[in-house]
């Protein structure tokens, strides 16, 4: 029977789930600088008087950096003016699991808007689909959490346990948003990151781990005619190359290395994404450096809840690679370590697993659990709070792209097996 009303209850508001959805996307709320910089703020209030009309206990606050600085994971030098986490609870009668629904406000920026078919900020929509920069990630995950739990309070279920609904900022800029709210003492039996680039049939039971670092490669400047004479400069981008090809020989013995295999069923991925060297023409550059990721599983960390491991695994191969190396022997590179991002793995037979894909498959067909391909905010659940964590969410299309947009239907979907799974984990009747 309660599973009828909800559904019912859900149908019935299917327009007011659509028209919530699209003036969320008609908030600008892109970030900048990776992060340091955004603008969140007045979609957030717009959240918080949502919630309060929901009769939500609200708690809005902006993150602190002189507070979360102490936490492994914490990215420096981001503002958070005007940028508040919004956080609702809905309190259960204290005799069953709590739950957090985790999704965030933030998205990357449009790009160029002259390419868009629909404005991004306008929450158009087509035949069955919406459009707008953050209907995928994360406005759609962000509206089926917050519509699911409308629907039990619409329908009078009474839930045994608590319900933590999490609207944060600064997901795309390393978690700074969801880091505050494991600080301020938000935690639960289980958790659901509702954000993922993954179909609405798929659930997230792991993520791997990145380590993001910046190598400079040291030359000596001189003409470049000079190269095989006495005087001879040396090409800071010629010893960069040295390091890359022995880094492309640690890749491929990489390839081999999977023993989470039944959760990381991909390769992990050494990937340089930027370059910089050279000042003048004709002249040897005096540096040059990359910046580069480095994927790694869990079971590379063990039980630490730091990359310690990763990074000496790191710096051991380079500086065997320049071993090799009459010039790096002697003048080393430089490793600069930028951003870290821990891996995230769960039991499949975890009960908040079950509950989520039983009910994925009552409303959606079939259920997977697969790895997740990229990360979010589930890692700072999982190692600052313990709390087991799932990553999930409602589908979509071209997630960071252009005309990225979500099917109407899927968002209705999401939001009903939202609201079943928290009526199953939390105790509704």
């Amino acid at each position: 029977m309660t599973n009828g009303r909800l559904i019912n209850s859900i149908d019935q508001h299917r327009e007011e789930i659509v028209e919530f959805l699209q003036k969320l996307v008609q908030f600008n709320t892109e970030v900048s600088e990776y992060g340091r910089i955004g603008n969140e703020g007045e979609a957030q209030e717009f959240v918080a008087d949502y919630f309060k009309k929901m009769n939500l206990e609200v708690d809005v606050f902006e993150p602190d950096n002189k507070r979360i600085r102490k936490y492994f994971g914490f990215m420096p030098g981001h503002i958070y003016k005007n940028r508040p986490n919004v956080v609702g609870t809905l309190k259960g009668k204290g005799k069953g699991r709590s739950l957090i629904l985790n999704a965030h406000m933030d998205t990357v920026p449009a790009g160029p808007v002259s390419e868009w078919k629909h404005d991004p900020f306008g929450g158009e929509t087509e035949n069955g689909r919406i459009y707008g920069r953050g209907v995928v990630d994360d406005k759609g995950g962000l509206t089926a959490a917050i519509m699911a739990v409308k629907a039990i309070r619409d329908t009078g279920i009474s839930l045994g346990g608590n319900i933590i609904l999490e609207s944060v900022v600064d997901e795309e800029g390393e978690g700074n948003g969801t880091l505050s709210c494991c600080d301020r003492g938000y935690k639960a039996d289980a958790a659901i990151v509702v954000d993922s680039i993954d179909p609405i049939t798929d659930v997230w039971v792991a993520h791997p781990g990145v380590t993001v670092f910046r190598l400079k490669a040291k030359g000596r400047p001189g003409h470049y005619c000079l190269k095989y004479t006495p005087q001879q400069g040396i090409s800071a981008i010629d010893k960069m190359r040295v390091i890359l090809d022995g880094l492309d020989k640690f890749q491929t013995e990489r390839l081999a290395y999977i023993r989470d295999r039944e959760y990381f069923p991909r390769v992990p991925i050494i990937g340089v994404d930027k370059i910089c060297g050279g000042e003048y023409r004709a002249v040897f550059p005096e540096s040059c450096y990359i910046e580069a990721g480095f994927d790694y599983f869990s079971s590379e960390i063990g039980e630490k809840h730091d990359d310690s491991l990763i990074r000496e695994k790191i710096e051991e191969r380079i500086r065997k690679i320049e071993q090799g190396d009459n010039w790096l022997r002697e003048n080393p590179s430089s490793i600069e370590w930028l951003a870290s991002i821990l891996p995230v793995i769960i039991d499949k037979q975890h009960s908040i697993v079950r509950v989520l894909k039983d009910n994925i498959e009552k409303i959606a067909g079939c259920a997977n659990l697969v790895p997740g391909k990229t990360t979010n905010d589930a890692r700072h659940l999982f190692h600052i709070t313990n709390v087991p964590v799932i990553s999930w969410s409602c589908g979509g299309q071209a997630i960071h792209g252009i005309d990225e947009s979500i099917e109407i239907e899927d968002l209705i979907k999401a939001t009903k097996i939202l609201a079943l799974a928290i009526k199953d984990w939390c105790g509704g009747k």
